[in-house]
């Protein structure tokens, strides 16, 4: 929530959900290298070097139905391990997800509206007071 409205607030895009295989690995306990800690266990999703998560480069632009959302450089295309879990795709977020997200972004988009430039520097002290650090 408070990261959405900061990106707003400061006329950030993102490309990405996070960084996950594309700049950003993690190797398992045991031994595995993933895409992300979210991975850690699924064989499935191991590689034998990080420089093989090809497939994770693709921005929300590359992405269907990414593409064509009106939420897409807010979102980022979400979780792809929450996309799997969900619906079995990686690239395929639920309905359920995009609903959520679009709405989000819309009461967002109405705060913001609201907000005085000035304001930034108070809502980055809430957030770090919340215990999450977001500009």
């Amino acid at each position: 929530f408070e990261q959405t409205l900061a990106q707003i607030l400061s006329r950030r895009a993102s490309l990405f959900h996070c960084r996950a295989g594309n700049g950003y690995s993690t190797l398992s306990p045991d031994g595995m290298i993933v895409p992300c800690h979210r991975f850690a266990g699924d064989a499935g999703m191991s590689v034998p070097t990080i420089d093989r998560f090809e497939d994770w480069g693709r921005t929300v632009l590359d992405r269907e139905p990414c593409s064509g959302c009106r939420a897409r450089f807010l979102c980022g295309g979400g979780c792809r391990h929450e996309h799997r879990v969900k619906t079995g795709d990686l690239d395929a977020p639920g309905d359920d997800e995009c609903r959520l997200q679009r709405g989000l972004i819309d009461l967002l988009l109405g705060i913001a509206d609201r907000c005085e430039p000035t304001r930034l520097e108070e809502l980055d002290r809430l957030f770090t007071y919340c215990g999450r650090r977001t500009v």
